[in-house]
Parts: C-alpha cells; sequence; structure tokens
C-alpha cells in the first residue's frame, strides 16, 4: 500500500463522541485541529444532521478557526448516561 496525498482531494472526517459513564456529560467540547497539509471546507461542518454555521463563532453549537486557531471546536450540551453518542464530521481539502 502507497498512500499519496492528491492536491484537491477531499477528507472527510468522522468523530464520534459517546458517554460511557453513569451521568449525563454535560458542556462537552470538542476540539480537533484541521491536519498540515489541508484546508477546511467551509459549509462542512455537521453536529450529527445538522449542518453548523462554521464561520460564525456563538451563534450556534460550532466553529472553525475562531475559539481555536486551525482547528474546529464543538460544543454538545448534553450526552446521555451509558451510551449516548454524537457523530461530528467536517471535510478538508488537500492542499
Amino acid at each position: 500500500m502507497n498512500p499519496k496525498a492528491i492536491p484537491g482531494a477531499v477528507i472527510r472526517y468522522t468523530i464520534t463522541v459517546a458517554n460511557s459513564g453513569s451521568e449525563d456529560a454535560t458542556t462537552v467540547e470538542v476540539v480537533d485541529n484541521v491536519p498540515s497539509n489541508t484546508t477546511f471546507t467551509a459549509g462542512t461542518l455537521y453536529l450529527g444532521a445538522a449542518q453548523l454555521t462554521d464561520g460564525v463563532q456563538g451563534d450556534d453549537e460550532g466553529d472553525y478557526n475562531l475559539t481555536n486557531v486551525g482547528a474546529i471546536t464543538v460544543e454538545v450540551a448534553t450526552l446521555a448516561a451509558s451510551g449516548g453518542s454524537i457523530t461530528i464530521t467536517f471535510d478538508a481539502t488537500v492542499d
């Protein structure tokens, strides 16, 4: 196997956050740096099925490059105890 970074290729990142504890998890913040040699693709940040406006801080649960430089930041209000989970997705383009 010889993976290659192809400029212009789009990579979809998926982050699943789960709560295995016995109590609800509240005010969960997910921060993920966008990998080097890629560029975040505006308009592709989702929390579950909900698209987030990634370029405006504070208008919804997520943003890119505002709360944390070079990273997506997503606030998850509550994850239910014993298996509650949510998926965050975003795309990045290979430079």
